[in-house]
C-alpha cells in the first residue's frame, strides 16, 4: 500500500493474487487504458527502494561519524553557517530544539496568525492567476493534472507551507503543538476561503482543491496519535464540525471522530456521535457495526444495520452533484452486508441469511460472494429461482462476464449458449464460447459468423483488426468445418476493401 501525492492524495494497492499475476488499484478518477500513472510511480520507486535505502544507511554512518568528531563550539558555528546560507532551516532547527515540550502559544494565537496571513491572500492575485491559467490549458482537463495546474494559486502554497509544518512537528513527536497548528490552519483557511467563494465563485475549485490538500493530511496524522492527546483532538475535530465554513467537509470531520472513538475504545462516545448524525451521514454507524460484531452483540448489530441500511437515499432521492453528505451508497452497503456475514443463526433467521449474501451479491458482483450463498441454499430449487433472478438482473445491466462466471461454476451450458447468442458484444464473448463449443459447435459457428457478419455491415477501417481477430479465435476453436468457406465468401464479397483484405493476408487468413 502506497499514498501517492498528485492532484489529491491518492491510495494505490498493489499485491499478486493465486496466480502470481500482478493486482493494482487506484484511488484515483482514472478511466483510460492500463493502469494509471500513479500505479506506475509506485512501481518506479519499488523498484529502486533497495538501492535507496543502502545509500541512505551509508549516508547516515557518515554523518554519525563525523558529527561524534564535532565539540559543541564547532557544531554552533557550523549550524550557524548553514542556517545563514539556508534560512528555511530555522524552521527545522526550532522544531527539532523544542522537541516534544508544548510552547506557550494556545490554538486561539495560532488561529489569529493563520487568519492574518491569509487575509493577505488578496482575491486580486488569486483571480489574475486563476484567469491566466484558464488561457494556457484546458479546464476541462484541471482535475487530471499532476498538481502543477495550482503552482500560482497563494492558498495552495499557503497550505504546503502549513502541512510541511506540522509534519515537522508530528515527525519530532511533538503531537500537541502539531495538533494546535493543524486545526487552527483548517478553522482559519475554509472560514477565509468561505469568504472568497461567496464573492467570487469561480475561486471555488482552486480553493477547495487547496482545502482538500489540507484535509487530505488528518487521518495520516490521527493514525500516529497517542492516546494522552485523544480528548483535545475530539473537542477540535466537534468545533470544526460547528462551523458553517466547513459544512461541506461535515461529512469527512464526523467520520474522522468516529474512528478516533474507535481506536481509543471508547464506545459511549462512539454510540452518541453515532445517535445524533446518522440520519444525516449513515457511514458513521460503520465503527460501532464492527465493535458489536467485534464483541459478538448480534442482536444490537442487526437492529443498527436494518436503520442503516433503510437510511441509504433511493436513487431519485440522491443528487447527481454531491452533496453534503455524500457516499457511495453501494460501498457502504457492501460493507455492512460484509459484517453482517456470519452474524445469523440458520435455524433461526435462515431467510435474513440468504437474503443478506443475495443482496450483497447482488451489489458487489463478486463471484466469492455467490460461492458463499450457494453454500447456504438449503435447496436446489431456491437456488434455480434466485438465478433466474440475477440473469434478468444482470443482462438488463450488461454484466455478462459475471453471469457466465456464475452459470460456469453451475456448469450450466445451456446458460452460456444463452449469453452467447443474445450478448454477441460481450468481452467475455470468446471465453463463454470455449467453454460450450464442444457441446455446442454448431451454434457457436453461427453467433461467431452473425458477430462477424455485423461489424462487416459498414466499411470501417477501425474495425478489421478486431474482425480479423474474432476470425482467429473462430478457426482456434475448430467449430465447424465450414470456416475456411466463410472465409473464403468475405474474400469474395468485400475483395474491394483493401485495407480488410491487407489485415487478413497479415493474419494468415
Amino acid at each position: 500500500m502506497a499514498n501517492v501525492q498528485g492532484v489529491d492524495n491518492y491510495k494505490v494497492t498493489l499485491y499478486f493474487d493465486k496466480d502470481d499475476e500482478l493486482i493494482s488499484n487506484c484511488s484515483c478518477p482514472y478511466e483510460g487504458g492500463g493502469v494509471c500513472k500513479h500505479i506506475v510511480s509506485v512501481i518506479l520507486s519499488l523498484s529502486n527502494i533497495n538501492i535507496v535505502s543502502n545509500n541512505k544507511t551509508k549516508s547516515k554512518e557518515n554523518i554519525f561519524d563525523l558529527v561524534s568528531k564535532l565539540n559543541l563550539k564547532d557544531a554552533q558555528e557550523f549550524i550557524t553557517e548553514v542556517i545563514l546560507k539556508k534560512p528555511e532551516v530555522v524552521i527545522d532547527l526550532k522544531v527539532f530544539v523544542q522537541g516534544q515540550k508544548e510552547s506557550s502559544k494556545i490554538e486561539e494565537d495560532y488561529y489569529i496568525k493563520f487568519k492574518n496571513e491569509l487575509s493577505q491572500i488578496g482575491p486580486e492575485s488569486l483571480l489574475e492567476s486563476f484567469h491566466f491559467f484558464e488561457q494556457q490549458y484546458d479546464y476541462d482537463d484541471y482535475w487530471d493534472n499532476d498538481g502543477d495546474s495550482d503552482t500560482d494559486n497563494r492558498l495552495s502554497e499557503w497550505v504546503d507551507e502549513v502541512v510541511d509544518l506540522v509534519s515537522k512537528y508530528f515527525n519530532n513527536n511533538n503531537f500537541k503543538e502539531a495538533l494546535k497548528i493543524y486545526f487552527s490552519a483548517i478553522q482559519a483557511y475554509f472560514e477565509r476561503g468561505f469568504e472568497l467563494e461567496k464573492k467570487y465563485i469561480e475561486l471555488g475549485d482552486w480553493i477547495e482543491e487547496a482545502g482538500n490538500k489540507l484535509l487530505g493530511q488528518m487521518n495520516t496524522y490521527l493514525e500516529k496519535l497517542p492516546k494522552e492527546h485523544f480528548e483535545f483532538t475530539v473537542r477540535s475535530l466537534i468545533r470544526l464540525i460547528k462551523l458553517q465554513s466547513l459544512k461541506s467537509h461535515k461529512s469527512d470531520l464526523l467520520f474522522c471522530t468516529g474512528n478516533l472513538y474507535f481506536k481509543f475504545e471508547d464506545v459511549v462516545s462512539l454510540k452518541k456521535l453515532v445517535e445524533k448524525y446518522i440520519a444525516f451521514y449513515p457511514p458513521i454507524s460503520l465503527n460501532l457495526l464492527t465493535f458489536l460484531k467485534k464483541t459478538s452483540k448480534f442482536k444490537e448489530l442487526h437492529s443498527l444495520s436494518e436503520r442503516a441500511l433503510l437510511l441509504i437515499p433511493k436513487e431519485k432521492d440522491f443528487f447527481s452533484f454531491k452533496p453534503d453528505n455524500y457516499y457511495d451508497r453501494e460501498d457502504f452497503e457492501i460493507k455492512v452486508r460484509c459484517l453482517l456475514i456470519g452474524t445469523f443463526e440458520p435455524r433461526f433467521d435462515y431467510k435474513l441469511l440468504i437474503y443478506n449474501l443475495e443482496r450483497l451479491f447482488e451489489i458487489s458482483k463478486e463471484i466469492k460472494d455467490y460461492r458463499l450463498l450457494r453454500e447456504e441454499y438449503k435447496s436446489s430449487e431456491e437456488k434455480n429461482i434466485y438465478l433466474e433472478k440475477i440473469e434478468k438482473l444482470f443482462s438488463k445491466n450488461n454484466h455478462i462476464k459475471v453471469l457466465f462466471k456464475v452459470f460456469r461454476i453451475e456448469n450450466n451450458k445451456l446458460k452460456i449458449l444463452n449469453l452467447i447468442q443474445k450478448h454477441k458484444d460481450a468481452e467475455c464473448f470468446s471465453e463463454m464460447v470455449k467453454f460450450v463449443k464442444d457441446q455446442f459447435p454448431k451454434e457457436c459457428f453461427l453467433a461467431y459468423k452473425s458477430k462477424i457478419n455485423k461489424l462487416l455491415e459498414v466499411a470501417d477501417t477501425e474495425k478489421y483488426e478486431a474482425i480479423c481477430t474474432h476470425l482467429l479465435e473462430m478457426g482456434k476453436a475448430n467449430l465447424n468445418d465450414k470456416f475456411t468457406l466463410y472465409i473464403s465468401e468475405i474474400k469474395q464479397k468485400y475483395h474491394k476493401r483493401y485495407r480488410l483484405m491487407e489485415n487478413i493476408e497479415k493474419y494468415g487468413l
